[in-house]
């Protein structure tokens, strides 16, 4: 019997051919790993959705309703006795896939679209690879549309022969395109009118009928195109594409086969070969808005009808600003591109199993996270491993070479290029990458959104203006984008001992302290003394994270506080993107790292938090913000969640594309002063195999930066252990205020620095932000420390 997994293809695709003997195609769509040259130029790529979903979600259902969906080339499933009906695929026209479609359509046959992402191919990256393809898409489409007739043809029904005739005439649009860019400049050089009608009858036909155009479309195809995208794709083509029309109309069967050049690199940001003619247009266009702005100034009445063809002129301007964005090429680097998969693994180094999860596969390599402790990996003499997968009990496995290693949201990832390309690595490249449909579906799903009429312009004159600027400076060699990287990328890829630890790098980090100008001479002391009390956190083994304070000896001058506040003490950088919890001022657990981390069918883990007595007198949330792997099925997988051996709760586990946050409401009959237990009982099952050997792919891991415990009120502290009931701040860290004078000295900040170390040994917290300010300031999450400048000794709670 097949599991799921092993089904998803030929359920999805080869079970219809059963239910119907004259089905030839079962046509699925493209899913493309790397962005067209437009995306990536724009830098849209994930955010927008792409050109081809239109087609493939829209368009190609919308003609399977009449049996008229036709092959694409790839991605699609065909039985082999149709095709030899027609001797194989047809090859009268240079689209040889819609070609054959078209004639078994008019044989009878019949073909489905199915409407799931199962695979993942590559788009031209290169702005000229692009042009090429979509010429001899142009080309081939035209050749059938004149050899073929579809709109004759025998054998198909009034509907087929629409949507075939509509499929091909659609590449004419270079036509209207280039026609629309133009016309407005035949008046206003030589005041041809071409467009006849006055304001009044502008707003009431024209206006109307754009606005309504643009509303139907959001509402219909929103989801999948933005305002504006479509314009800017047929104009960035027709200027190539009306050259490709004339060849086909001038001689139907001159047109030969080009292959699409994929897998292509650039190593430094330039235009593209293609750029004149699209530079040309522009400063036509811009020339254009300028000498009419200079006849509407300077003419003694200025026809109402000018002031209508400028302002077409202006939207032809933005189209050719953004073209000129497209054009100027940004640099690419990544040959083999990455899809991630979030999949657990066995690895195999040196006779010691490890448990990680791939991160991402591509058909280069993929990218390893270990789940244990990380083992030594030597990048002088590559350390080599083995990785194996499995799948319906049945293991898959593959030779890797360690290459590279950084650091992304607070865990380390370690790059493993694939030892040699054998058919069991394919294999594997195949399992990893394409045996879980909902991967790429999630993908699509998560960038297809709404863009109303007002966003879209906007966002669409935004790169109109900042595309044209950037390949005008690209043109004036003004930007030289080296293979060197950038300081972001140097920051992801420091080096770092353990999982726990942080990048600590000399290039800019936001989240290290900064001194201003005036305090720059103290600066340097600051720095030094930071490795001290990180030496001493470490070695007391209480905090996870290195720590950075203020702790050595300085000029004894008085200096006056840069601003309101300064940071001195840091034991865990601010996250990029910190998870978002459905309650604020959460009271962490004391427990490390390795303590929220669920593995296994049936798992169990211990937590405790600390509360103040009016804390634990008022109740509270529990807040646990959690992601599980890929393989837990939501439908039966459970959170048991027990406070002082009390039953707290349950929820589902489903949350495998990143953190999720569920508050559960404890009453203060749940509650103590002092240590409360949390119990935490992970029920998993597998979403495709029930063999031991997959327990291992079960996983379920709190976020500690994002759980714990929020109490409805707190009132202050009695005592001194009343600090391990201090709540995290806005920021999500334990920020503890250092109140100093306006005239703060250096000797006053290492007599204050055995308080910090204490402090910092005693909460046994890894995300401690100290500042020095001039006043205090009590709110939650806020403890402050007060030195008079009289004793600075006496460190005393404010």
């Amino acid at each position: 019997m097949p599991t799921m997994r092993r089904c998803a293809t030929s359920c999805a695709t080869v079970s219809f051919f059963k239910d119907d003997e004259k089905l030839f195609l079962v046509q699925t769509p493209h899913y493309f790993l790397n962005p067209d040259p437009l995306e990536k130029n724009l830098q849209t790529f994930a955010r927008m959705p792409s050109e081809n979903e239109m087609f493939y979600s829209i368009l190609q259902r919308g003609l399977d309703k009449w049996n008229a969906s036709f092959f694409c080339g790839s991605a699609a499933v065909l039985r082999r006795s149709a095709l030899m009906t027609t001797d194989g695929f047809s090859g009268q026209s240079i689209t040889e896939d819609c070609e054959t479609a078209l004639s078994l359509h008019c044989q009878g046959w019949h073909s489905v679209y199915v409407d799931k992402p199962l695979i993942a191919g590559l788009q031209p990256e290169t702005f000229v690879s692009f042009i090429g393809q979509r010429a001899r898409w142009c080309q081939g489409m035209l050749q059938i549309l004149i050899l073929k007739r579809p709109f004759l043809a025998k054998g198909l029904s009034i509907p087929q022969r629409i949507c075939y005739a509509g499929i091909n005439m659609f590449w004419l649009f270079p036509l209207s395109r280039l026609a629309f860019m133009f016309s407005p400049l035949l008046y206003i050089f030589f005041s041809l009118e071409i467009y006849k009608a006055n304001i009044l009858e502008f707003a009431s036909y024209a206006v109307t009928y754009l606005i309504s155009s643009f509303a139907m479309q959001s509402y219909l195809y929103g989801r999948v195109r933005w305002p504006w995208i479509s314009e800017l794709y047929e104009y960035v083509q027709a200027v190539f594409l009306f050259g490709s029309i004339v060849s086909v109309v001038r001689n139907p069967r001159k047109p030969t086969f080009n292959v699409t050049a994929k897998g292509q690199t650039l190593d430094k940001s330039k235009l593209s070969p293609l750029a004149t003619p699209y530079f040309a247009i522009f400063f036509l266009l811009l020339a254009a808005a300028l000498y009419s702005g200079y006849r509407v100034l300077t003419e003694p009445v200025a026809s109402e009808l000018l002031l209508i063809v400028a302002m077409w002129n202006l939207i032809n301007l933005g189209l050719a600003g953004a073209a000129l964005g497209a054009i100027a090429e940004r640099r690419e680097l990544r040959r083999n591109q990455r899809l991630p998969v979030k999949r657990h693994a066995l690895m195999h180094i040196a006779d010691i199993i490890h448990h990680v999860i791939v991160q991402d596969a591509s058909s280069g390599g993929v990218s390893i996270e270990f789940v244990d402790k990380e083992p030594k990996l030597d990048l002088v003499n590559p350390t080599t491993a083995k990785v194996e997968v499995r799948r319906g009990g049945q293991t898959i496995s593959f030779n890797v070479v360690y290459r590279s290693r950084r650091v992304l949201d607070h865990a380390t990832i370690c790059g493993f290029a694939y030892s040699e390309r054998t058919p069991e690595t394919v294999m594997a490249i195949a399992e990893l990458m394409y045996s879980d449909q909902s991967v790429l579906q999630e993908r699509l799903e998560r960038r297809q959104t709404r863009k109303n009429f007002f966003w879209g312009t906007s966002r669409f004159a935004l790169w109109s203006l900042t595309g044209s600027l950037r390949a005008i400076r690209y043109s004036a060699g003004l930007i030289h984008a080296k293979v060197s990287s950038s300081p972001s990328r140097m920051r992801r890829w420091c080096s770092t001992t353990t999982r726990s630890s942080r990048c600590l790098c000399l290039s800019k980090q936001p989240n290290m302290p900064r001194f201003s100008k005036e305090s720059s001479s103290m600066a340097k002391p600051f720095r030094s003394t930071a490795a001290g009390l990180s030496l001493v956190l470490v070695m007391a083994q209480t905090l996870p994270l290195s720590a950075q304070s203020l702790l050595d000896a300085a000029p004894s001058a008085a200096r006056t506080l840069p601003g309101d506040s300064e940071s001195i003490l840091s034991t865990r950088p601010l996250r990029a993107e910190v998870v978002a919890a459905k309650v604020s001022g959460l009271v962490p657990f004391e427990q490390a790292l390795p303590a929220y981390h669920l593995s296994g069918e049936d798992a169990v883990i211990r937590l405790s938090f600390n509360l103040a007595a009016d804390q634990a007198a008022s109740g509270g949330q529990l807040a646990l913000a959690y992601r599980n792997a890929v393989s837990v099925l939501p439908d039966t997988s459970v959170m048991d969640v027990e406070v002082n051996g009390k039953p707290a709760g349950t929820f589902r586990i489903a949350s495998p594309n990143g953190f999720k946050s569920e508050a559960l409401p404890i009453g203060a009959d749940f509650l103590k002063p002092g240590r409360n237990q949390v119990v935490l009982r992970a029920r998993q099952f597998h979403r495709v195999d029930c063999s031991l050997e997959a327990t291992y792919e079960l996983w379920s891991e709190l976020d500690p930066s994002a759980s714990g415990f929020a109490a409805t009120r707190h009132h202050g502290f009695q005592s001194f252990d009343d600090l391990l009931t201090v709540a995290r701040s806005e920021a999500n860290v334990t920020d503890i205020r250092l109140i100093l004078p306006q005239a703060a000295t250096a000797e006053m900040l290492n007599d204050a620095a055995p308080v910090l170390q204490t402090l910092a040994l005693f909460l046994n917290r890894d995300d401690l932000a100290g500042n020095r300010w001039r006043k205090a300031w009590h709110r939650s999450g806020y403890r402050s420390l007060c030195l008079d400048g009289q004793d600075p000794g006496a460190g005393a709670q404010c």
